[in-house]
């Protein structure tokens, strides 16, 4: 979206699967495609994965607000998932059928 919007002229984004980065180039030209970076910032720009998102986040909060806040929403976020993967374990089979 953010290529298409023009956001990205000129600059590196990432992280690109091997299998679309091709693709991806021929597209969008003028946008260099990464796939060896978690996540990648050019020009004020951060781009990544939706699954590195969190790796990202953890980053930036370290980098802006400190070790012990970012420990604090680590252990928050890391709860939180567990109770979420208990709760789908223990749901009735019925349930999201």
């Amino acid at each position: 979206m953010a290529a298409q919007a023009g956001l990205l002229e000129g600059k590196k984004c990432g992280r690109f699967n091997f299998t679309t980065r091709d693709e991806f180039r021929q597209r969008f030209p003028s946008v260099t495609p990464v796939i060896d970076q978690t996540y990648l910032s050019d020009g004020g720009i951060i781009s990544c994965p939706v699954g590195t998102a969190r790796d990202l986040a953890m980053d930036i909060i370290l980098q802006h607000c400190g070790e012990l806040r970012a420990k604090k929403v680590q252990k928050y976020l890391l709860v939180e998932e567990s109770k979420k993967r208990q709760a789908a374990q223990h749901a009735p089979a019925w349930v999201g059928s």
